[in-house]
């Protein structure tokens, strides 16, 4: 089943926000794990115990707005909050075990799998332009080559520190740097070329290691080689996508409308306690709004920290903020996880990027990872 989620994470059938392929394979093994629950390690599951406050929060006031306003919306973005949550904590107990009992080549295997099926399947399209291979949207594509190169970070510092140095691996782990540098290019996302940039600085960091300087060599040579026979590549990516002119005030009118204008006409009350749901989602490829007189939603928030203060207020973002936190202190004992948190950051400043299903697989995997590294490390000391 973690082959089959793992496969299917990239696979969008179904308009963005709603019920994907994945979600059955998820479902089946939150069935199973009620079975399987039992000597799982707690200290491990602390960082995700304080996302639930936020999660409790979320509810309280979606179902607070539902009183005022009867709209199945509502439901619908409590649904979301849940089923994060949900794969967060299954795939976290999931990754532990596999990798506990170096069983690596699930996971090896499941990330190989979903880069091959992004390229067999075709998404339900929300942008003809760009891109998107099997996702709704070119930022989805980019945002899931950034994912893929931290799975390939995580599990390559894994094996460095259990002096794992098992071929295969060796070659997957260039296998998927190279892929996931193949997908920002097709997604051009400005925000996950940011994101990529960062995590180049970890290949750089570590260029004396001898798959990571295989890696860069090759990357390099196929950039290269690509641009020379096909110069027009990017400028055919991008006909047809809207030319912004940043003058006569443009900037300042793009950053009203993606951030400070967002809050205009908020009250006290609102600032506090939020305003509900998530402006608007899709469905269907129509678009719909909180229809709520207590809302000011002008469309979706594109900004994740934003977003969260908006719908959830000041309560919702410190409880938010307090998750991180305590996500950073766990990860401390691999120190190399912050260049994922900061590639992660710049995606989700200028996208709302928690309700896509591969970020909680990802944070499952950095979990695991991380205990697991603990465990070595205490080992290693006795």
């Amino acid at each position: 089943m973690v082959l089959l989620t793992m496969a299917l994470l990239p696979v969008y059938a179904f308009s963005s926000g709603g019920f994907q392929l994945v979600d059955i394979p998820i479902f089946i093994n939150a069935c199973l794990l009620v079975f399987y629950i039992k000597g799982s390690n707690t200290k491990l599951l602390i960082a995700i115990y304080f996302y639930i406050p936020f999660v409790i929060w979320s509810i309280l006031v979606n179902l607070g707005y539902s009183l005022i306003s009867p709209d199945r919306y509502y439901f619908f973005i409590i649904a979301q909050f849940l089923q994060g949550i949900v794969i967060f904590y299954i795939y976290t107990i999931l990754f532990d075990n596999l990798i506990y009992n170096n069983n690596l080549k699930y996971i090896y295997i499941g990330i190989l799998l979903s880069i091959i099926m992004c390229f067999l399947i075709k998404g339900n399209y929300e942008e003809g332009v760009r891109n998107s291979l099997s996702f709704n949207n070119p930022n989805q594509l980019g945002y899931y080559a950034l994912i893929v190169m931290s799975f390939t970070i995580l599990l390559y510092e894994y094996c460095n520190r259990k002096k794992n140095f098992n071929l295969l691996y060796i070659i997957l782990n260039v296998l998927f740097i190279l892929s996931a540098h193949i997908l920002i290019i097709l997604s051009l996302s400005r925000s996950a070329i940011f994101g990529i940039f960062i995590l180049d600085i970890w290949l750089i960091k570590n260029i004396k290691r001898r798959e990571i300087f295989y890696s860069i060599i090759i990357i390099s040579i196929l950039s290269t080689a690509l641009l020379l026979i096909k110069p027009d590549l990017i400028d055919n990516q991008l006909k047809g996508r809207e030319t912004r002119k940043y003058q006569d005030g443009a900037v300042t009118y793009a950053l009203q409308e993606r951030f400070s204008g967002q809050f205009k006409g908020m009250t006290t009350p609102q600032f506090i306690f939020g305003t509900g749901g998530l402006g608007g989602y899709e469905t269907g490829g129509k678009q719909f709004v909180i229809k709520s007189k207590n809302s000011i939603a002008t469309g979706e928030f594109h900004n994740t920290f934003g977003a969260i203060l908006k719908y959830y207020g000041i309560i919702g973002i410190s409880l938010f903020l307090l998750w991180i936190i305590k996500m950073l202190m766990y990860s401390i004992t691999f120190k190399d996880s912050l260049f994922i948190y900061i590639a992660l950051s710049f995606y989700n400043m200028t996208h709302y990027g928690i309700r896509f299903r591969p970020f909680w697989v990802l944070l499952s995997l950095i979990l695991a990872v991380t205990c697991n590294i603990s465990k070595l490390e205490s080992q290693n000391k006795s």
